[in-house]
């Protein structure tokens, strides 16, 4: 009884609590009324306001004739019904709420309750409208009527029309054809049968869209322009025909199939020219054209027909005749008629006679013999090579110098280019040759067997007979299979001589040369050469020679070449340039680039070479002035030098007034610790100018001398990097400076806080022509110029003179300034808010690790992007929106990334990550022009952001190809089709997107990919190009669920990659689907989760029979056995199996479960990749059959002690990689099968094998082997300390040559043979140098570390994982100088060592590295580890803290720290004050573990 009366009890409280609440919702509505009815129709005074003010724009746009937006009509309707009758409504109410009832004594509750329930509910509904009424526009231009939809009254179907009206309707209509061409004299009618034929394919709907224009005899580009804008509805806003050309370009882009009708052609028209896209640029668009002269069509056709229809013979040909009387029409297709005479060499006719005859159409000489000798320089050539091969050969005449020789040089590749005989390579500085034609001038310069060529690939058994050979001038023999070379060559008439060597063993006997006394142009590479051939001497007219990535001892015989003028030695391994160099009088270029190892030029020689006007030494010596060296005063001597790239590691030595006569330079001037030599590559600007200079000279520049002042102010690139000085560049010294200046660079400078000091003098530093602007690394950094009055942004106001001009500016990157709060500045108080801020040309965009940055402009401006391509912002914690401080109280933007007030038209990637305040990538509203062409997306670690894509904005982003979506922890959907309360959906609207490519990783929160209601009404999508989806760690998500069922029919049976969660797998497994659902899935990922109970049945592997790669992550395998079933069983499951061919496993703790004895899937294996198995012993228990295999790599595999037995290495046939990294316990590779038996092990096709961080290594294979690697090519022997030979038993390389002791050590080591090699290498202990991991562990009676010099026993620089574990009697590991020198230290780990007090310790505050301390507000701050990610401090029980010491600790990359069981750690950093003997420790006495007093960690 008790029970039910509680029960009854607590149901009538419920019920006595809502009805109270329901009660006074009620009297709130009867004693409120008046106020409710007093919003009501204040707000529809409001609504009137916006009503008529719209409807004046309207009325406005309506005479402008132009269509009223639909959008716009349908808020007027809404409006007007609110205005009008439920205005009149509510006061209909009104009045019988002023009644009274019971005679007048009783107010009318029920009247009062029913209007002011109406009132509020139309009030909500006038809010509604007026939070719609923001329009990007309320109208559109009307495109005028085409013609093409008027039927021309003069059109008679006669049949002769009729059949020319047929021919051409069925050419326009062929989708194999571009252009069709219709002639006839004037007045037969040409342009009326056009006009009907585009009436008539519009009626048809076979083109989505046609244009019209008139070219006529003297064609206007602008007028043409104009007339298919005008169609289109375009207008222009660019004065350029360049830039009207590329608007007119994209919007016609935009349209699938057009047709565009050129009437009235009479000589050549550029499309391009036009903004027509036409052929390979759009296979929709069709050009018809009409022309009065039969002749200019008909023989063009011709001519292309008897090219054989082959598009580069056309193109090439077509290009040669542009512009060409119609005479020269008529003989190009006489000479095609006629048989060719030569010898084709399989190159067929139809090919060869049209470039042929392109080629002879050259203009002259000099062009016709550039392009063969371009032939012979193979594909993407250096123009550098094809230069020294010019001037050696003399090929241009009238010319003194270089520089004229390379001016006229480029001029005729240009011309060549445009005759389509040459292409583009892949830089500036390089040139391409289509193989076809590449192939046709090898066979023009071979006739009369002139020119004998061996490409890579060709094989040579036995070399040519001396008469075939007498005729020869000029031999290319380029990385060919060469048995053997001549003792002397006989070809007296040889000039020009090129080989490139397969086999650096390659040799050339000392008479060689002897009877080549005409040759100029002498090229070997890749060869080796203890002392040159001594014929060489004898080649009296040499002009040019190049000794490339040789090996090079005495060379001093080239100084008996005494009419020498090119010498090149780039990229060899040279140590010493003989004395007799100074004996080349006639020497105008040396290029000794990338001879790292050359150390020593003898005094005198350089300024001996008196015609020297090139002289290229970047990556190379740059001992000046030691002792017996050269220095650069010599150079100073050298009259005609007008270019130099070197490297000068002391701004001091430098003479005054020594670089005035320079015209092209590329100058590095400082130390070059830590500085990549190969940053001339990474920074795109350098190849593209010629004015390079890089400053490292950690002082100020104002102490610089006049010499190098004079580089800065005629440079076109600047790098400067750690600099000292508040400010760099002052107005008083540099004014009038720069004006040539197309990239500025500026890194590590702790101290600057501006760029520029401005003393208001009007004649200023002005960076007019800047393209690129890189600023990194400068913490302290307030603003571009100290005028801006404290302003942190990187432009100037914009009532200042403009000290960069915007519109030039096509690269943009700020990083890791603290300072920088904005990009823009602007004064709101005295500028406009209608000021538009362009930056018409910026392609580039990033801006990352900006600690106080909080938008790129004032929101008040909109800024224009209308080139810009790609957008990175990376770690920027403040940052709420791309555009700051709204004025608006209508557009909320906190938290919200882009709104309609930035422009980005032509956006194609955007990579957003570390943005905590981020709380929505876009606003609801965006501007019409923006994000349209964005293909790829990437956020990463944005923890506030609850979905990607918003309800309304899903026909904006249709073009996305790529999303990737990465440790977002708040997110909860990707596509949000639907919006809470919100049934107003246009179901005609179908979103198809072009998405190909989904990737989703660790999102925990992830409910849906797409959330599609089946009882709500959501958006039309479809997927159709979707091939890849990739999802892990998202716990949340299942894809087979049944919200996602209707995307799951649609999308898996197109997917080709995809990954599934141990969820997938189990409702794959317990559902039934078509044999056929997942047919075209080829690449499989399968992920459990470290989670053990979750067992993968290998039947699950059946379902996928066309897969071609798996990966297993973290996954348990049922064993899969005979015993399980019968023989018929174990057959089918065999029949079943896919052929995979690559297996990917990570972090498979029983694999031996997942193959059986009778092993079906490694036998079709050819890549096997194996990480993070710590429980393989080795891969022979698991893979029986390994027969196909081509790649195999293992990586992190504690337990492994070797990789395979000697019986499956004999299996090992289709080896070509073998890589083997960071398995501790590997002691051999090969291991014996424990019986005494030897074998003869043939790895027959292996070329390379990398042996990486394997500590215990001792030997390839222990056992008494043979081991023949008749193939192998590529040795890394890396950090394998404990490695002391190779093999025991017999063992043939014959193609090695070196073995590499770290990745980029591309010289090598050589002792004779691989035994010899790893032998020295471990005598040497050459395996401790380029270190990357170095782990300290079990040393009880280690007490410091470091009590030598480390750098004599270990290489520290490059080390970028610790460990320090087991070793008791430490108590600490760094002093300050040892932690300052591990630069590229990322990952740090300490365990288990009991007594450990600190990590960094600063015994003595003087020891610190000068020039590491800044300085900002009194405040010093020392910076350490600036690669440093993750820390991990475990089972230290006298650690107090991980670093003490007299300054602020500061770690700029760091993003995770871990503390275990570190009972005495109360602290992280501790800092102490010095006074007298006396120390104080600070930081122990706050209570917080951290503190920003002491420690700044920004990520």
């Amino acid at each position: 009884m008790e029970i039910v009366t509680g029960s009854t009890s607590n149901v009538v409280t419920g019920v006595a609590g809502f009805l109270v609440q329901k009660l006074k919702g009620c009297f709130s509505n009867v004693r409120n009324y008046r106020k409710a009815v007093s919003d009501f129709e204040d707000k529809v005074e409001t609504l009137k306001e916006r009503r008529d003010r719209l409807l004046l724009d309207v009325d406005a746009a309506e005479k402008n004739g132009d269509d009223i937006c639909p959008n716009v009509k349908s808020w007027l309707i809404k409006a007007d019904d609110i205005v009008n009758s439920k205005y009149n409504e509510v006061k209909g109410l009104e009045d019988g709420a002023s009644n009274k009832c019971f005679v007048g004594l009783c107010p009318n509750f029920k009247a009062r309750y029913q209007l002011s329930r109406k009132a509020k509910e139309e009030a909500s509904a006038v809010d509604e409208l007026l939070q719609q009424v923001g329009f990007d526009r309320i109208s559109n231009p009307n495109v005028p009527r085409s013609i093409v939809d008027l039927p021309p009254k003069d059109f008679e179907d006669f049949d002769s029309r009729k059949q020319s009206f047929n021919n051409i309707m069925e050419a326009v209509k062929d989708p194999d054809v571009n252009i069709v061409g219709v002639h006839g004299m004037s007045g037969v009618g040409k342009t009326t049968l056009v006009k009907e034929i585009m009436r008539q394919v519009k009626e048809d709907k076979v083109f989505d869209s046609v244009f019209f224009a008139v070219v006529t005899h003297t064609p206007d580009i602008q007028k043409i322009q104009d007339q298919i804008a005008d169609m289109l509805g375009l207008k222009f806003e660019e004065q350029s025909m360049g830039g009207r050309a590329s608007r007119l370009y994209q919007r016609l882009e935009k349209e699938k199939k057009i047709l565009v009708v050129l009437d009235d052609i009479w000589k050549r028209l550029d499309l391009m020219e036009v903004g027509i896209p036409s052929g390979e640029e759009h296979q929709g668009c069709t050009i018809l054209l009409t022309s009065r002269d039969l002749r200019v069509l008909s023989k063009a056709t011709k001519v292309a027909k008897k090219c054989g229809g082959l598009p580069i013979a056309i193109k090439t040909l077509a290009s040669s005749l542009l512009d060409a009387p119609l005479f020269e029409w008529e003989d190009a297709l006489h000479q095609l008629n006629r048989p060719s005479s030569s010898n084709l060499s399989g190159i067929a006719q139809d090919a060869y006679l049209p470039i042929k005859l392109s080629y002879d159409r050259l203009p002259s000489e000099e062009h016709k013999q550039t392009f063969l000798l371009c032939s012979l320089l193979g594909h993407n050539a250096q123009l550098d090579v094809l230069l020294m091969c010019s001037i050696g050969l003399g090929l241009f005449h009238g010319v003194n110098t270089i520089d004229e020789t390379r001016n006229r040089l480029l001029t005729v590749v240009s011309h060549l280019k445009a005759s389509c005989l040459l292409l583009d390579g892949n830089s500036n500085h390089r040139f391409d040759m289509h193989d076809l034609i590449c192939d046709v001038a090898v066979s023009i310069a071979s006739e009369g067997n002139r020119v004998f060529v061996l490409k890579g690939g060709d094989v040579l058994n036995d070399w040519p007979d001396d008469e075939t050979m007498k005729e020869c001038d000029k031999i290319s023999l380029w990385h060919a299979s060469i048995s053997k070379l001549p003792d002397q060559l006989k070809c007296s008439k040889l000039t020009f001589f090129r080989m490139g060597s397969k086999d650096p063993r390659e040799k050339i006997a000392a008479n060689f040369f002897k009877e080549l006394e005409n040759l100029k142009v002498l090229i070997l590479a890749d060869m080796s050469f203890p002392t040159l051939p001594s014929s060489i001497s004898l080649l009296a007219n040499l002009r040019t020679l190049c000794l490339t990535r040789c090996v090079l001892g005495d060379i001093s015989l080239v100084g008996e070449l005494k009419n020498l003028e090119i010498l090149c030695l780039a990229d060899s391994d040279i140590e010493t340039l003989p004395e007799e160099i100074g004996q080349l009088i006639k020497l105008k270029c040396l290029d000794l680039r990338d001879c790292s190892k050359l150390k020593r030029i003898p005094s005198g020689v350089l300024c001996k070479l008196t015609r020297l006007e090139e002289l290229y030494m970047g990556n190379s010596f740059f001992e000046w002035g030691a002792e017996g060296n050269s220095s650069l005063a010599e150079l100073e001597v050298l009259s005609s030098l007008t270019t130099l790239e070197i490297h000068i590691p002391n701004s001091k030595i430098i003479p005054k007034g020594f670089f005035e006569k320079l015209q092209r330079y590329t100058i590095s001037i400082g130390e070059a610790y830590g500085w990549d030599w190969n940053w001339k590559w990474k920074w795109k600007w350098v190849g593209e100018y010629s004015r390079t200079l890089r400053l490292s000279i950690q002082t100020s520049i104002s102490f610089l001398n006049n010499g190098i002042k004079v580089l800065m102010k005629k440079a076109e690139n600047l790098y400067i990097d750690d600099v000292k000085g508040v400010e760099i560049l002052s107005h008083d010294e540099f004014r009038d400076c720069f004006q040539q200046l197309k990239n500025l660079n500026i890194e590590n400078g702790g101290m600057i806080r501006y760029i520029l000091k401005d003393n208001d003098d009007v004649r200023r530093i002005e960076f007019l022509q800047l393209k690129s602007l890189t600023l990194t690394g400068l913490p302290n950094l307030i603003s571009f110029c100290s005028v801006n009055n404290g302003s942190t942004s990187i432009s100037p106001q914009p009532q200042e003179t403009t000290l960069f001009n915007r519109k030039q500016l096509e690269c943009l990157e700020i990083r890791e300034c603290k300072c920088i709060r904005e990009i823009i500045s602007m004064d709101e108080a005295s500028q406009s808010r209608a000021l538009p801020i362009c930056f018409p040309r910026l392609n580039s965009l990033k801006l990352k690790d900006l600690e106080k940055f909080i938008g790129f402009c004032h929101e008040a401006y909109t800024v224009e992007f209308s080139a810009l391509m790609e957008i990175e912002i990376e770690n920027c914690p403040e940052l709420k929106g791309f555009m700051h401080k709204s004025l608006s109280k209508d557009i909320p933007t906190d938290g919200v990334l882009f709104n309609e007030m930035v422009v980005f038209p032509n956006l194609r990637k955007i990579k957003v990550s570390f943005l905590r305040n981020v709380k929505r990538i876009w606003y609801n509203q965006l501007h019409a022009n923006s994000f349209s062409k964005l293909k790829e997306l990437e956020v990463k670690y944005c923890h506030g952001l609850l979905n990607i894509f918003p309800f309304l904005l899903l026909q904006v982003f249709q073009g996305l190809e790529i999303l990737t979506v990465t440790n977002c922890t708040s997110l909860e959907e990707v596509f949000q089709l639907q919006v809470h309360g919100s049934d107003i959906i246009e179901e005609s609207n179908m979103v198809s997107s072009q998405l190909r490519e989904v990737n989703l990783i660790n999102l925990p929160k992830l409910k849906y990919v797409w959330n599609e209601d089946p009882k709500r009404r959501t958006p039309k999508t479809s997927w159709p190009a979707l091939k890849k989806l990739s999802t892990c760690g998202c716990g949340k998500i299942k894809l087979f669920g049944h919200v996602e069922s209707q995307f799951i029919e649609q999308v898996i049976p197109q997917l080709e990659q995809v990954s599934f969660g141990v969820g997938d797998i189990a409702m794959i497994n317990d559902h039934q689907f078509e044999p056929d659902f997942f047919c075209n899935i080829r690449h499989l990922q399968i992920n459990c989760g470290f989670d053990e109970t979750n067992v993968v049945p290998f039947c699950f592997i059946q379902r996928f029979y066309n897969l071609e790669t798996l990966e297993v992550v973290s996954c348990h395998f049922k064993e899969l056995s005979p015993s399980e079933g019968d023989a018929g069983e174990e057959k089918d499951l065999i029949t079943t199996l896919p052929k995979i061919k690559k297996l990917i496993l990570n972090c498979v703790t029983n694999t031996r479960l997942l193959w059986t004895q009778e092993d079906h899937i490694s036998a079709s294996l050819e890549t096997l990749q194996v990480w993070y198995c710590p429980s393989l012993i080795n891969l022979g228990s698991y893979f029986s059959a390994l027969q196909n295999l081509t790649t195999l790599s293992v990586w992190y595999c504690e337990g492994m002690t070797e990789l395979i037995t000697s019986s499956i290495a004999q299996s090992l046939v289709c080896l070509v990689t073998l890589k083997i990294e960071e398995c501790e316990t590997m002691k051999e590779v090969v291991a014996s099968e424990g019986d005494e038996t030897t074998y003869q092990i043939v790895f027959e096709k292996l070329k390379r094998l990398e042996l990486h961080c394997l500590l215990s290594l001792k030997s390839f294979c222990s056992g008494n082997h043979t081991f023949r690697f008749p193939s192998l090519e590529w040795v890394t022997v890396s950090q394998c300390p404990r490695m002391n030979n190779f093999c025991l038993g017999v063992l043939s390389t014959p193609k090695l040559q070196k073995i590499q002791f770290t990745r980029t050590d591309f010289k090598g080591r050589w002792a004779g043979d691989l035994n010899a090699t790893v032998e020295q290498l471990y005598k040497e202990q050459v395996g401790y140098r380029d270190l990357y991991h170095l782990k300290f562990s079990v040393l009880p009676e280690l007490v410091d570390i470091w009590s030598r010099n480390p750098q004599e026993i270990l290489d520290l620089k490059n080390v970028g994982y610790l460990e320090v574990c087991d070793s008791d009697n430490l108590r600490c590991i760094f002093n300050l100088s040892i932690a300052l020198s591990m630069g590229r230290l990322h990952r740090l780990e300490i365990k288990r060592c009991s007594n450990l007090e600190q990590v960094i310790k600063e015994e003595d505050s003087n020891t610190v590295v000068e020039g590491a301390i800044i300085v900002i507000d009194g405040n010093k701050i020392i910076s350490i580890f600036p690669h440093l990610r993750s820390i991990k401090l475990e089972s230290c029980s006298n650690m107090t803290s991980f670093y003490l010491g007299s300054t602020t600790l500061e770690c700029s990359s760091l993003k995770e720290i871990v503390v275990a069981d570190c009972p005495n750690m109360t602290t992280f950093v501790s800092t102490f004050s010095k006074k007298g003997n006396e120390e104080t420790i600070i930081g122990d006495e706050a209570d917080a573990f951290f503190s920003d007093k002491v420690s700044i960690f920004p990520h």
